[in-house]
């Protein structure tokens, strides 16, 4: 009793100064909502950015619309292993998960939930340093022959991700809107062909912008054929 005492002692001690650091940090951004909307606190965007009432969490967690984990699956790999350090220190896992909790909410509060021309969900990157910390837990506890196998799961969504990043970049997926399981899925595996097929695409399209109707058809009945 008198460590787990000692133990909680420790935890609201270390969150106490947590809040502290917080709020001293957060005293410029009150100061300058103070000086140019004379409030210092307030919701720039204004009241209807926000809505408690309405929370989407299973949408921004597993949307095809930039869900956090659907776009970034690796970080269910660092949630796994934040939940095994439970038994090592359950109350470091405690202020982490109540950190995301809270982050979560929020972010499922806002209006735009799926941030709109975001790549993934860019409002979850302060959380960054929670799921690395719970991937190289999961790494640590594996015995060798485990191991390899997580780096290559690890090192296989690093990859998926900058294909993803690569469809993104040259808008072979939409910026800001749904995405198919078929450029999700099926057209990562032939980013050639279909990075070959948009940039027809858009040489048909300057072509008919240009007035030249047999240049267009030209490179849009190649894009089709891709």
């Amino acid at each position: 009793k008198q460590k787990n005492y000692s133990e909680l002692k420790r935890w609201l001690l270390e969150n106490a100064r947590f809040c502290l650091i917080v709020i001293v940090i957060f005293i410029p951004q009150m100061m300058t909502w103070d000086y140019i909307y004379h409030s210092p606190f307030l919701v720039p965007q204004g009241n209807r950015f926000l809505d408690f009432s309405h929370l989407p969490i299973l949408n921004v967690l597993f949307h095809n619309r930039h869900g956090l984990f659907l776009w970034h699956p690796i970080l269910l790999i660092g949630l796994g292993g934040l939940l095994l350090y439970w038994k090592k220190d359950r109350y470091l896992v405690a202020s982490f998960g109540f950190i995301f909790i809270l982050q979560l909410i929020l972010n499922s509060a806002v209006l735009d939930w799926h941030a709109m021309w975001s790549f993934g969900h860019r409002r979850f990157i302060s959380m960054l340093p929670i799921f690395i910390f719970g991937l190289t837990y999961f790494i640590e506890i594996a015995n060798k022959q485990l191991r390899y196998v997580y780096l290559v799961i690890i090192l296989f969504f690093a990859l998926w991700n900058q294909l993803f990043n690569f469809q993104y970049q040259h808008s072979l997926i939409l910026h800001d809107g749904n995405v198919t399981f078929q450029e999700f899925v099926i057209d990562k595996f032939k980013l050639p062909t279909v990075f070959k097929a948009h940039q027809l695409c858009s040489d048909a399209y300057n072509q008919l912008g240009r007035g030249n109707i047999n240049g267009f058809r030209t490179k849009s009945k190649k894009a089709y054929k891709l």
